[in-house]
């Protein structure tokens, strides 16, 4: 079984004439009739290619009355199949019909049985996972899907002569979990949020990360999640996309989008921060590669799409630091110290008596010492060896004595410049009597 990780879907409720939600649930009348729009659209995941759902009706239910159906699918055979995952920056249709006006309380989506006129055991008739690697899962649990369908309560008013829409929004992290023991993946209309599109508009960017090499590109190996907050609140999620490329069919266009592009849609009107971050395989925001960055004051327009002129970046998360220095010597026996000219000087950087690295300082015929810098240390107390070696790199006891400096601190992100220079003693020779 494999495990889902930050996908999502739009369900998108266009009701031209008029809707509002539960909150601003205006007096309706029963005199008019209203045209009922609902369409579909999804968000991505990184290790899911395909997200198959099999639609035989779409229905609502008006306030005391029976359900009504507003696509039964008769032009294509009595079902349609939705790919939610190519539908990331656009919508697809999923029926539309006159309402008579009035108080609403319920969608409902009957999922499509199959062959054997069956749920597949478990409601979920012909809907299925296909993953990046090929594989397939069908062991989607849909409650009561291929029978009373999957409902979406929600208290809507179409009035005569009013142009409202609804989006219905869902994160799949939410919407779609895996049962414990079982491992079925159980879909719940619970989740789904409401917004009134008239009010909402999007935003769409796209995330980069330092390879680095200084070099901005994609991240493939992980889920890039995008928040957009306001007052502290996450509004909405959604995922970059992970592949090198996807192309969507947008008001009749081809239209390509690279990899790291994100589209966060249905915000309400106003101003937003924007969170970007890696997770780990658990969903768990995850900052040991790559540090999140927030991007302020980005405005949403009602009805619109703000695309972002600037990509947004991540930085490589520092783990490592530095220790540099440089090494003297009395090379002329005459105790005046400065660089060793005719060898080089090794400086081994150890902890628990295990050499983590090592570097060579050249000789040097100009300058007053033999500088060095040890890269890539993680954090933690370090002691250096420092020895000169022979034209073969055997360490050379015969001019100089190795010296071993203790308790050097080496902090993540930081270059730890040794005040003092690091001293090699002549060996001292007897002279003959």
């Amino acid at each position: 079984m494999k495990k889902y990780l930050l996908i999502s879907f739009l369900l998108i409720l266009g009701l031209l004439l008029s809707a509002c939600s539960s909150s601003d649930l205006s007096d309706g009348t029963d005199d008019g009739t209203g045209t009922f729009a609902l369409f579909l659209a999804d968000k991505p995941v990184n290790n899911v290619d395909k997200v198959l759902v099999t639609i035989s009706e779409v229905q609502v239910k008006k306030t005391d009355t029976q359900w009504e159906t507003i696509n039964d699918f008769s032009d294509t055979d009595g079902e349609l199949e939705f790919d939610l995952m190519q539908l990331r920056f656009n919508e697809t249709l999923l029926g539309q019909q006159m309402l008579a006006a009035g108080n609403y309380e319920q969608i409902r989506l009957i999922v499509a049985a199959d062959e054997n006129g069956k749920g597949n055991g478990n409601n979920s008739g012909k809907s299925r996972v296909v993953y990046q690697d090929g594989s397939e899962d069908d062991e989607i649990f849909i409650p009561s899907g291929t029978q009373t369908g999957l409902k979406i309560s929600h208290n809507f008013t179409i009035q005569d002569g009013i142009i409202t829409r609804l989006v219905l929004d869902a994160d799949v992290s939410k919407i779609m979990h895996v049962a414990g023991n079982s491992g079925k993946i159980i879909l719940r209309s619970t989740a789904i949020d409401v917004i009134n599109k008239i009010i909402s508009g999007n935003i769409e960017g796209r995330i980069l990360a330092d390879n680095g090499e200084g070099i901005y590109e994609p991240i493939t190996k992980s889920d890039v999640v995008i928040e957009a907050i306001q007052n502290g609140q996450v509004i909405k999620s959604t995922v970059a996309l992970a592949e090198d490329h996807t192309e969507e069919t947008i008001d009749g266009d081809v239209v390509t989008k690279l990899a790291g592009t994100f589209f966060l849609r249905g915000l309400p009107e106003g101003t937003y921060s924007l969170k970007a971050y890696v997770v780990n395989t658990d969903s768990v925001e995850d900052n040991t590669t790559y540090q999140s960055t927030t991007i302020e004051n980005v405005n949403v327009i009602a009805e619109q799409t703000n695309v972002l002129e600037n990509d947004v970046y991540l930085e490589k998360t520092i783990t490592t630091g530095s220790i540099e220095g440089n090494i003297v010597a009395d090379t002329d026996n005459d105790g005046a110290y400065k660089a060793i000219t005719t060898s080089e000087v090794v400086v081994e950087a150890i902890q628990n008596e295990t050499v983590i690295s090592t570097v060579t300082a050249p000789a040097n015929d100009s300058n007053t010492a033999n500088h060095f810098k040890v890269n890539d240390l993680e954090e933690g107390t370090y002691s250096l060896k420092v020895y000169t070696v022979d034209s073969n790199g055997v360490i050379d006891e015969s001019t100089y004595i190795q010296t071993l400096l203790e308790n050097i601190s080496v902090t993540a992100g930081s270059n730890n410049i040794l005040v003092d220079d690091i001293i090699l003693e002549r060996v001292t020779v007897e002279q003959p009597q």
